[in-house]
């Protein structure tokens, strides 16, 4: 390795990218989360109207959602979606099928 390849970052940094690497990296916003899985604001607003939204935390007026409760949510859908459920409702009820 060269000196090039080397690179000297604090003990935080590092700490903090540990974290990101292991799935336990910062919480996100609302507008981040919706960036990161490609939602729009109004699709997860809906989604957290109709109960089926991430988990969320308050730090005072900040609502955020931690790495835990996306990774939850996301295999909350995939187990839905598996089962052949839409939009987080009853595989019973008649709206999931509509339009499909």
């Amino acid at each position: 390795m060269s000196a090039s390849d080397t690179v000297e970052i604090t003990r935080s940094e590092y700490e903090r990218l540990l974290a990101i690497a292991a799935g336990e990296g910062p919480s996100l916003s609302i507008t981040a989360f919706c960036e990161a899985e490609g939602l729009s604001r109004a699709a997860y607003f809906k989604m957290r109207g109709e109960g089926w939204g991430p988990d969320e935390i308050y730090i005072g007026d900040l609502v955020r959602i931690t790495p835990a409760a996306r990774r939850e949510w996301r295999q909350r859908r995939a187990e839905a979606a598996a089962a052949g459920v839409r939009r987080g409702l009853s595989a019973g009820d008649p709206q999931n099928f509509e339009n499909v």
